[in-house]
Order: structure tokens, then sequence, then C-alpha cells
């Protein structure tokens, strides 16, 4: 994340990304398919998608995805993940098509 922040997601490459994690760019490949992946994986994706499916029964899908947002927010405090946000918001293409990534709504819907 600190390279596109840096850089901007443009001009980051993958080549720069794996120097960067110290490994090759095969590598980053096999873990994240296409440099939109690197910024909208999350790995809490599949935490919030069991929490919401916990969640009870008789609440509205919307309510039982919006409380387990908010309880899973208020838990959460990794960097990270506020600089994939940053990341990812800055980006048209990725806030269009984060959504249809987003195990959490696939699975409670």
């Amino acid at each position: 994340m600190r390279l596109f922040i840096e850089h901007g997601y443009d001009a980051t490459t993958v080549n720069q990304v794996a120097k960067a994690a110290g490994v090759s760019p095969m590598t980053v490949y096999r873990h994240f398919p296409t440099k939109e992946d690197l910024v909208l994986f999350d790995q809490y994706d599949p935490l919030i998608a069991a929490r919401v499916a916990a969640r009870p029964t008789d609440e509205s899908l919307v309510r039982r995805i919006g409380m387990t947002l908010v309880e899973t927010t208020a838990v959460s405090s990794d960097p990270a993940r506020t600089r994939r946000g940053r990341v990812r918001g800055r980006r048209p293409r990725h806030r269009r098509r984060h959504p249809r990534r987003n195990c959490c709504t696939r699975a409670s819907g």
C-alpha cells in the first residue's frame, strides 16, 4: 500500500511491489492474479462473512451487514486496512469492482 500511496496506483508496478516485499514478481502473481487484486483483497472478508452469518436471522440483511461492519471496524485498528481503503477509494474502477468481490455480501445475499 505504501508504494501505491507514495507513487500512485498507475505509476506503481508489480515488479516494484515484489522488490519492496522481498519476493519475485511470480510470487506476487501467485497470490494476487492481477495488480488490482493487491488493493481489492481483504483478509477480513471471511471474518466479516462469518460474523454476518452468525447474527440473528430475524434481523434484516442490511442490519446484519451494517451491525457487523460497525462492530468489526470498532475492533479493528489495522493500519494496512486503512491504507488499502485510501488506495481503493481513489480509483473509480476499484470502487465499482470491490462490491462484487466482497465475500461478505456474496455469502449473505
